[in-house]
């Protein structure tokens, strides 16, 4: 709970200067999501055990040096999910990171695509041994119809469980709505 709370904080604290940048043309946005995560699956060894389906939230914050293109970072938490093979393992994460956002923008509606790149903080429960934490990626790609969001994003989570190598893989629907300064 505390490095949730942190990364809320570092966010918040971050996303500030952000807004000063400038307030003119739409440079700055902030997004707010929700997400179904729809095929959760942690692989460790080359064994991969399918998760049950669970849901995330994210805020993303950009500034455009240039009309198509969005610089930023973001703060998401996938909340917990146990492993559908019968075990009581539970893997809930938060990813804080940098993100690109190429857009292209047309009358109405834009069409983006998305790149994150940061760090994985895991909670696992009833799992025997050490958990450590580790990088974080996500690849996607959107529409903005008005302000609404709509967004396919694929992300990994690596980490270690025990010094062994584990990595968990998503695939969500996001939706949300974009407010511009």
């Amino acid at each position: 709970m505390k490095k949730i709370i942190l990364a809320v904080l570092f966010m918040a604290v971050t996303a500030v200067p952000s807004f000063a940048f400038s307030r003119d043309n739409e440079k700055v946005e902030a997004d707010i999501k929700a997400g179904f995560i729809i095929n959760p699956s942690v692989k460790t060894n080359n064994v991969s055990n399918d998760m049950n389906m669970t849901f995330s939230l994210a805020t993303d914050f950009y500034f455009y040096p240039a009309k198509v293109l969005g610089m930023g970072f973001g703060a998401s938490n996938v909340f917990g999910s146990k492993a559908k093979n019968g075990s009581d393992a539970k893997f809930e994460f938060s990813n804080v990171y940098f993100a690109l956002k190429p857009k292209i923008s047309f009358d109405d509606y834009s069409v983006y695509y998305i790149g994150q790149y940061g760090y994985g903080m895991i909670r696992a429960t009833d799992i025997s041994g050490e958990v450590e934490n580790g990088a974080y990626w996500g690849l996607g790609v959107g529409v903005e119809y008005e302000s609404f969001i709509f967004e396919l994003l694929y992300s990994v989570n690596n980490g270690k469980i025990n010094s062994t190598d584990m990595q968990y893989s998503t695939l969500a629907f996001n939706f949300g709505y974009r407010f511009h300064y």
